[in-house]
């Protein structure tokens, strides 16, 4: 496990890849892609069994053009390499690399079958990976070559200038049934380049929905006091009201106040006044119940939501936080450390089902500007 995750770590993600990385990474599979028909065409070539199921007079000649190819795509790595230092982020590697990809997929495809099933899966699924990995214009740019080079090969095969799969032979044996040897060549021409695609797609897509669960999180999350946000707060309180009208069960809302919060700020710094909230929140998360909500609603107020709490029973629970709090002291570097106390304005939907959420927060915060009138660090319940 330890592994996996310092290979991801060290890998990232390949969304953040410069494009330098990403035509480097498409260069090596074409580099490999080719290096594996070179191997194939050297076993047809020198164990006999193999010689009754290829066209051998046309293997030979499409050596030079492998090794070519090879060779080709061996300098472009490398001037990818160079290029990428300078110019990282420059689109012009990305088309470059797909478009020789594109060029070597068909000319590969011409060599083994224009309509065989490995052409067309690699066709096929190069360009859904492409749109998850390149550039959408580089993707489109490919796809329109290799669109028109695929017309124009299968043109010419059709008025007989070029022979289909020239380095394969027949699909077929002369009883109908499908060649065995055919068959395990498209395997050999398939299963690598497949595997690598679906690979890398998968890869892709984990990383994007943990890219996707990271920004929800920090969408719904306060960053200094690590719970929920303003946002997200509304929305439980909103999810609970709707239960609250399926089941009949009550719904309470707590707002909670630091006292003097201002002058803290004002008298020992900011960064008094984050630990004092940070703390706050702690007690809070620590006081209420396991089906219980908390939120920071803004500024120094929190917002509790409290699902199947009357009256009684979220004066009960605001009570226990209220003490929590008061024992909370703050170290602003002097002798004696500060203490923090808070308000409670609460209101209950116990006898009022028909509450809406902002009738529910406005009764609240009424409650709790007494809470503040009254002299603070008290629980003030809103009459309905």
């Amino acid at each position: 496990m330890q592994f996996r995750e310092r290979l991801a770590e060290r890998v990232g993600n390949p969304l953040d890849w410069h494009s330098a990385h990403k035509s480097i990474f498409v260069l090596a599979i074409i580099w490999l892609l080719i290096l594996g028909y070179l191997v194939w065409a050297f076993v047809v070539l020198t164990w006999p069994f193999a010689s009754a199921e290829v066209r051998a007079e046309h293997v030979m000649p499409h050596l030079p053009w492998l090794l070519g190819m090879l060779g080709l795509t061996t300098l472009f790595l490398a001037g990818s390499w160079f290029a990428g230092r300078k110019h990282p982020d420059s689109v012009l590697h990305q088309h470059l690399c797909a478009q020789w990809y594109a060029l070597v997929l068909l000319t590969l495809a011409h060599f083994t079958g224009l309509w065989s099933l490995a052409t067309g899966v690699i066709l096929c699924g190069a360009v859904v990976v492409g749109f998850m990995f390149l550039h959408r214009t580089v993707v489109f740019a490919a796809m329109g070559m290799a669109i028109a080079l695929h017309a124009a090969l299968t043109v010419a095969m059709v008025r007989g200038l070029l022979p289909d799969g020239p380095m394969l032979g027949p699909g077929h044996d002369p009883d109908g049934s499908l060649n065995t040897f055919w068959v395990t060549s498209m395997y050999i021409f398939t299963a690598p380049q497949l595997a690598v695609l679906v690979g890398l797609s998968y890869y892709i897509l984990t990383r994007w929905r943990q890219r996707e669960a990271e920004v929800r999180m920090l969408s719904m999350t306060d960053p200094l006091t690590g719970m929920a946000n303003r946002r997200a707060i509304l929305a439980l309180l909103k999810r609970e009201l709707e239960k609250s009208q399926e089941t009949g069960l009550s719904v309470s809302v707590v707002m909670v106040d630091l006292d003097h919060f201002k002058e803290l700020n004002d008298t020992w710094g900011h960064q008094t006044g984050d630990a004092a909230l940070s703390q706050a929140a702690r007690v809070l998360r620590r006081e209420l119940r396991q089906s219980d909500h908390v939120g920071r609603y803004g500024g120094e107020e929190f917002l509790m939501v409290l699902p199947g709490a009357d009256d009684r029973g979220a004066s009960l629970l605001a009570e226990r936080c209220r003490e929590g709090l008061e024992a909370v002291s703050v170290d602003a570097g002097q002798e004696r450390p500060l203490r923090v106390t808070a308000s409670f304005g609460l209101c209950s939907n116990h006898h009022r089902r028909d509450l809406g959420q902002d009738d529910l927060l406005r009764a609240a915060d009424d409650a709790l500007y007494l809470a503040k009138e009254y002299g603070r660090n008290r629980i003030e319940i809103a009459c309905h």
